[in-house]
């Protein structure tokens, strides 16, 4: 989106030329006046940098209470391929698992910040501001916009590949960006058994172990088994002393943790694909593992006690499948069996069976389905519980198979996982255009909140910790940013006190620090039959026959 960048920054050029001329401090919120203005304002301002998400390559990051912890003003970023958010504070972290977090306080929160000091102005100006609701918009009165039109032009014509905006402030304020792996970050776990230790693994071959309250890597360890150096997923084992790994090269590897070394290795037993390879753990065994079989379309039973795959059962689904869930014993009592596997497919459906491939449910689309989870109340209740599943849209199912609700999710073709908070007050859920957004839920109901953040390219896996406090995705975004912070040690005093109330990590690498909550809207569609994205899905294939015509053109003349 090069040219979406362009017109972006020389927007904020001229509007911060034109300042200059008018605010004796505006100086110190010129984007593009960093190289100039880097010395003058180390001491100079106490308030006019707390709304500059247009100046990421100037952040702040020496005077974040937290930042020296994550070692924020001294490193070079390079590339970021998964990020971490604190959901909340100490102090609002008890109201967030009681699910009465307000939102009015974090857009109290932000709208003080903004209007603290007149010279942030400019810098509101650009910002998409609040347009969002609680998705109840009617789908004949859908608006595009503006940056829709970018990113399908982007998609389509200027890149093979979809890749968007980083954006690392949405509605829980900023989310810090790791760049410890030199790959696609395909899976990210949190211990069980503590809330703060998480892993990740890639396609890089490393697998890294970190301490979220510090934003520390505590460990990597580079792979390389029998040949093996890509991994696809990962997944904790209870216990939190190993983790297990899928390999490119239909592999399952248990990994110790505290031996730093391979202790167990089961072959030709899991699928490996484009996207994340799903790992699921028996609730009622911690021994027993479920993959996809090497063929992708069945499931592989793996007991880590035992030297071969236990089971293994092919041909549940026509296409290959994305996602994995093993029910507990209370759900899978409701739906008449034991152990029941919930299976997400690229062949438009999702299933509820059992190991001996019984169908309970089965769930049809009309498009590859890529997730699949249920609310986490257990046992289920008929008036408050629900199975989701995710693919073009989130479509919401009460637990009898009927349909409650259906989300469309603008600018996105797919989302990618699904992830209730442990309280089941909060439903996370990545997409393919690199966003991760949150909705808010009582019973059935479930009301868009959010961005929380966005990578600039798909969101392939998330993780939340048992206490709610953290959460952690990962992405196949290659963004580089190699931005030096060491001069940029501003003592500003209501940025310190903002920052001190969303206690949020923030990033020093992210170069467009747009403030993007509630610029869209999901919405939401009685008949998921309609189709209100059905004018993007024409506007994208005129697109792409233009772009075809074109390129044979070229073609052409150059042969000629």
């Amino acid at each position: 989106m090069d040219g979406y960048f362009m017109n972006y920054q020389n927007n904020n050029q001229n509007n911060n030329q034109n300042n200059n001329n008018n605010n004796n401090n505006n100086n110190n919120n010129n984007n593009n006046n960093n190289n100039n203005n880097n010395n003058n304002n180390n001491n100079n301002n106490n308030n006019n940098n707390q709304n500059n998400n247009n100046n990421n390559n100037n952040s702040s990051s020496g005077t974040h209470p937290l930042l020296s912890q994550l070692g924020g003003g001294n490193t070079t970023r390079t590339s970021p391929f998964f990020s971490l958010l604190r959901l909340t504070s100490q102090a609002n972290l008890q109201d967030l698992l009681n699910g009465t977090l307000n939102e009015n306080n974090i857009h109290n929160n932000s709208n003080s910040n903004s209007n603290s000091n007149s010279n942030n102005s400019n810098n509101n100006n650009n910002n998409s501001g609040g347009g969002g609701s609680s998705g109840h918009s009617n789908i004949g009165s859908l608006t595009i916009h503006p940056s829709e039109i970018n990113e399908l032009l982007t998609h389509s014509i200027l890149s093979n590949f979809p890749t968007t905006t980083t954006i690392s402030k949405g509605v829980f304020g900023n989310a810090t960006f790791f760049e410890t792996h030199q790959r696609a970050v395909k899976g990210v776990d949190f211990s069980p058994n503590d809330h703060h230790i998480f892993c990740s693994a890639g396609l890089d071959g490393k697998c890294n172990i970190y301490d979220a309250r510090f934003g520390k890597l505590k460990s990597s360890s580079i792979i390389s088994y029998q040949g093996t150096v890509n991994f696809s997923g990962l997944k904790f084992l209870n216990g939190g002393n190993k983790i297990a790994l899928s390999t490119s090269s239909n592999k399952l590897l248990i990994f110790d943790v505290e031996k730093a070394a391979v202790v167990q290795s089961f072959d030709r037993c899991c699928f490996s694909g484009p996207f994340r390879t799903s790992i699921a753990i028996d609730p009622s065994n911690n021994n027993l593992l479920v993959t996809p079989n090497i063929t992708g379309k069945g499931l592989s039973h793996i007991d880590i006690r035992s030297a071969t795959p236990i089971k293994n059962i092919d041909q549940i689904h026509q296409n290959t499948i994305n996602d994995i869930q093993i029910l507990n014993q209370q759900w899978s009592r409701h739906f008449g069996g034991t152990n029941l596997i919930m299976t997400a497919s690229s062949d438009s459906s999702a299933k509820i069976l059992d190991s001996q491939k019984n169908t309970f449910k089965q769930f049809d689309f009309s498009s590859h389905q890529n997730s699949i989870t249920v609310s986490p109340e257990s046992p289920p209740t008929n008036n408050s519980s629900c199975l989701l599943v995710g693919g073009d849209r989130l479509t919401v199912f009460q637990i009898d198979g009927s349909i409650s609700n259906v989300f469309f999710i603008p600018q996105s073709k797919s989302i990618m996982k699904l992830h209730y908070t442990n309280n089941g007050t909060r439903l996370f859920l990545s997409c393919n255009d690199g966003s991760l957004r949150v909705l808010n839920r009582s019973n059935l109901k479930h009301d868009h909140y959010g961005t929380v953040f966005k990578h600039s390219r798909e969101i392939q896996d998330l993780s939340i910790s048992k206490n709610d406090e953290y959460l952690v995705t990962a992405s196949t975004d290659s963004k580089f940013n190699n931005n030096n912070n060491n001069n940029n040690n501003n003592n500003n005093n209501n940025n310190n006190d903002n920052n001190n109330n969303n206690q949020i990590y923030e990033d020093d690498s992210i170069e467009f620090g747009e403030d993007y909550e509630h610029s869209e809207e999901i919405v939401p569609c009685n008949n998921r039959n309609n189709r209100p994205y059905g004018s993007f899905m024409v506007i994208t294939i005129i697109i792409k026959i233009i772009s075809m015509t074109i390129k044979m053109v070229i073609i052409t003349i150059t042969i000629v």
